[in-house]
């Protein structure tokens, strides 16, 4: 889950466990030339990452999606933490597309049934 965490313009390091939900960020800052580490939990076996700048403030935000549900849940590296319920239920064959546009990222969830095409 590579992305920008830490806000300096340069990708850091991030791994997601879907087995246990445990997160490991390690980020480097190009400027300062310090590196630090952050880790916890979140998610798990049926949870999807979709990190992007959701409060945008330059940096990644660490959010996941279960599609049998369709909850979200996000945490924000500036420490607000959200979650609800948005999309269907048993979207299991759901794919989420983030786009990047005006320095936020805005996500799409998508289904394509047996009988046509939804966007949600």
């Amino acid at each position: 889950m590579p992305g920008d965490y830490n806000g300096d313009g340069a990708a850091d390091l991030a791994v997601y466990e879907p087995a246990t939900g445990n997160w490991l960020l390690g980020c480097f800052h190009k400027y300062y030339r310090t590196w630090t580490t952050f880790n916890g939990m979140l998610g798990g076996p049926t949870w999807m990452p979709v990190p992007g700048d959701y409060d945008g403030d330059g940096r990644n935000d660490v959010c996941l999606f279960e599609g049998a549900t369709g909850r979200w849940v996000l945490f924000t590296l500036a420490g607000q933490f959200l979650q609800g319920t948005f999309g269907w239920k048993d979207a299991c064959r759901c794919r989420v597309i983030t786009m990047v546009m005006a320095a936020r990222t805005w996500l799409f969830t998508t289904r394509i049934p047996a009988c046509g095409i939804s966007v949600a």
